[in-house]
């Protein structure tokens, strides 16, 4: 069986931007994705965030005072799930 095809939100706001540019990029994938360091610091926080959420631990600086806005709510937290459009 094929892997389905997902899109995201960003996919989407590029077919909606140009549909030639979107199928070069994502269909032809004439162009692949390179990851800025940027990016890459951003998917770092992220996974730190995620984990720190997962195991109850704590984290300094700007992401931790984050962390403990997010713990301030009442309700079930989920760091991630996995969803297709």
């Amino acid at each position: 069986m094929s892997k389905p095809i997902a899109h995201s939100y960003s996919a989407e706001e590029m077919f909606l931007q140009c549909q030639k540019k979107y199928k070069e990029v994502r269909v032809l994938k004439k162009w692949p994705y390179k990851q800025s360091e940027e990016a890459l610091f951003g998917d770092q926080q992220h996974v730190l965030a995620e984990k720190a959420l997962q195991n109850d631990t704590e984290l300094g600086g700007p992401l931790g005072e984050a962390m403990e806005f997010v713990r301030g709510f009442t309700g079930l937290k989920m760091s991630e799930m996995k969803l297709t459009l």
